[in-house]
Order: C-alpha cells, then structure tokens, then sequence
C-alpha cells in the first residue's frame, strides 16, 4: 500500500519530475509530503551561527511554500539535518511512509542520468523503499508495464511484492529477470568459473521455478552485467524494480554496484526496496541539531 508517500523537493525544475512519479505510484487517497531539508552542518549549530542557520531554514521554506500541487493534498515539511538522505528518512519515519520519491540528480554531457550525491544519501539512509525519476519524466496514466530484477535475496523479493501489488492495483504486468554474471564466476575463480557458472544458471532457473509457483509468473534468465541487462529489459517499461542489498558498511557506502549503476543508466524510473535499517545517527541529537535551547525546531510544518 502506498498511502503515504515522502517527496524531497529543493525548488529545481526536477521537483516536478519526482511529483509526476510520485502521482503515478500513489494509491487512491495518498497522501503526498513535500519535505525540504535545510542541510545544517553541526559546526553552525555548536558556533551558534545563528544567522547562517535562519538563512538555511528560511530558504528551505519559501521551497516549500512556493510549491503548489492542486490535484492531491500535499504537505509542506521543512526539516533540518546534516544531510539531505538523513532529513528525509527522519520526516518519513515520522510520518510512518511506505515511500520517498526524489528525481535524479543531474544531466551529464551525453543526457545520461547520474545519481548525485543527494540520491545516494536518501538510499543510504530510507527507512522504506525509494522510487527515483529519471531526467525529464513527466509520464502520466496507469502503470502497465513493471520489470523486476530478481535475484532470490530477501531484498528482491520485498521488490517482487511491490511490483505485483502495483500491477494488481494497475492491472499491469510485470516482467521478472534474473541476471547472471559469466565474468564474475570466471574472474574469481578461474578454471573453476565454469561450474560455478553453471551452478548460477542452476540457482536462478530455482528461483524463478519459485516465482511461478508462489505469483504465477513466468520469468528469463538474462547474461551480462547486471545493470547493463536490466536497463535494457526496462528500456519501455514504466517500472523497474530492484532490492538494495546490506551485507556491510562498505555495500551501504556503495549502495551495491548493481543499484548504483542503474542510477546512472536508469531511464526507467527506479522503485528501490531498501533494507529498512533505523540508524541511530538519523535522529537529531546525534546531528548536533537538537532542538533544545534556543535552537529552531527540528521540524516545521508549512500550512
């Protein structure tokens, strides 16, 4: 269920990418929050650089007041944190949301899409799954077509769910691929790469003997680079969903390298289930950003 959905917003163009996105993934009656987070560094809260903390937070809210939406009832939120992921997550966890939605980054050169740093922070730090818009989305309508990068880990199958709830709600379709990689098994193992290659077809043909047992579906097995074939199943499809791993600190800090560089191929919008971990260091205190004393509060409500 999708009732309420977070969207970070900073006054460029590309909110309205992340709103188009948001629309379309939205149950019925979904209540949508526009959040911008004024970034305070815990320098300028411990200086008690007043001055530097109002600018911050009075730029944050006129982001927010001067962001209309008529067609639902959207919330404005201005937060404060030491970075936007960590701004977002705590607003989300406050709310109870079953989404954030935040556009990409930027454009590069060859109008590719790149995750900025922005991006990767809301991964690293979401307490609930995050949809992410590719550059210029503006799609409207039912989503009828959704690709699942599957892969038999538990964060591919809180993926999987979502997709077929969204397909049910839509009368959609969703597509399932499982990637395997021929140039790991080989690069790591040399001589033995070929049983282990064999024995990856063998794990993904299991896992999508599963998916179609438990959903009724039917998947394909694909070859390559991750990312590269999923991009490429996804290429008209109007979803592609995937998990974010967390075997450790090092796969948080890199979102894994299969998410990551969908990031920077997407031009499917993104649905990323992540693994749900509350970190401690999202709440205030731990920012240097209590709201004790004389400081702001950490959260304000725009009417």
């Amino acid at each position: 269920m999708l009732q309420t959905i977070i969207i970070g917003i900073d006054g460029r163009p590309q909110d309205a990418e992340a709103l188009a996105l948001a629309h379309r993934l939205a149950d019925p009656g979904a209540e949508i929050i526009a959040t911008s987070v004024a970034v305070i560094e815990a320098l300028m809260v411990r200086a008690a650089t007043r001055t530097g903390v109002g600018d911050v937070e009075a730029d944050a809210e006129l982001v927010v007041e001067e962001f209309t939406e008529p067609r639902v009832r959207t919330e404005g939120i201005v937060t404060r944190a030491r970075s936007v992921g960590r701004g977002l997550a705590r607003v989300a966890r406050g709310a109870s949301a079953d989404l954030i939605v935040v556009a990409s980054s930027r454009r590069g050169a060859l109008g590719r899409t790149f995750a900025g740093d922005s991006v990767r922070d809301v991964l690293r730090h979401a307490p609930c799954p995050v949809a992410v818009a590719p550059v210029g989305y503006a799609a409207e309508g039912p989503i009828s077509t959704i690709v699942v990068g599957y892969d038999g880990s538990k964060e591919s199958d809180l993926a999987l769910h979502g997709a077929v709830a969204i397909a049910q709600r839509d009368s959609g379709r969703v597509n399932v691929v499982e990637v395997v990689e021929p140039f790991v098994a080989i690069t790591a193992l040399g001589g033995e790469g070929g049983r282990e290659i064999d024995a990856e077809y063998d794990r993904a043909r299991t896992n999508l003997d599963k998916i179609a047992t438990q959903y009724d579906l039917h998947g394909v097995i694909a070859s390559g680079h991750a990312a590269t074939e999923l991009a490429r199943s996804s290429r008209d499809a109007d979803l592609l969903c995937i998990g974010l791993h967390e075997h450790g600190v090092l796969d948080r800090l890199m979102l894994g390298s299969t998410a990551h560089a969908l990031l920077r191929e997407q031009s499917a919008p993104l649905l990323i289930s992540t693994p749900h971990v509350t970190d401690p260091l999202d709440h205030p205190a731990h920012d240097g950003l209590d709201s004790g004393g004389s400081s702001p509060p950490d959260a304000t409500r725009i009417p």
